[in-house]
């Protein structure tokens, strides 16, 4: 920075620190790229020994805006209101999917993986694949696949014809009923 700026100009650009974080403001959009753009103006400040409270709070905030982002990018279970909040979900990209769980044992079994994976292998961390998850789970319940299971789930809703539960089944599959019908009801 030394070789190609007067330090003097330097520093007068870098007083006028409202102004700069403004500008950086309107031309970038998303979190991260604000705060690493803001972080970078900071090292100039840093190389010039200038102090900069507002650089500095604006970095914070920005930083506490993306950690707030990336909790609701990750799946979890609000163990006061019952429900299962999936953000991210390979069939459904159309905002979170929430799932009411209103078996009790069930919630019980769940809360005590607090702070833990609730499938992982037996070194308490997540399978590699699903196909490690799958050999797992047929070998547990008689060579059926987690596949049988949502076959079975969906055929005995079918069969029921409740509508409610057919398109909470739709819901928490993220398919159509078309591919429900076509594909998973085979047990009928």
């Amino acid at each position: 920075m030394y070789t190609y700026f007067n330090s003097n100009d330097m520093i007068y650009l870098l007083s006028k620190e409202k102004e700069i974080i403004e500008y950086i403001e309107q031309q970038f959009k998303t979190t991260s790229t604000l705060k690493n753009k803001l972080c970078a103006v900071l090292k100039c400040y840093t190389l010039l020994n200038i102090d900069t409270q507002l650089l500095k709070d604006k970095i914070k905030h920005y930083k506490i805006t993306q950690s707030i982002i990336e909790d609701y990018e990750i799946n979890y279970i609000n163990y006061k209101t019952n429900m299962m909040v999936i953000n991210k979900h390979k069939n459904d990209r159309n905002g979170p999917k929430i799932i009411e769980i209103q078996d009790k044992d069930l919630m019980v079994q769940l809360h005590q993986r607090i702070n833990k994976y609730l499938i992982s292998n037996s070194k308490n961390e997540l399978y590699k694949d699903s196909s490690a998850f799958t050999k797992l789970f047929s070998r547990i319940f008689n060579n059926y696949t987690p596949y049988d299971l949502r076959k079975c789930i969906s055929s005995k809703s079918i069969h029921e014809g409740d509508t409610e539960k057919i398109k909470m089944l739709e819901k928490n599959q993220g398919q159509s009923l078309e591919t429900i019908l076509l594909y998973y009801n085979t047990y009928t």
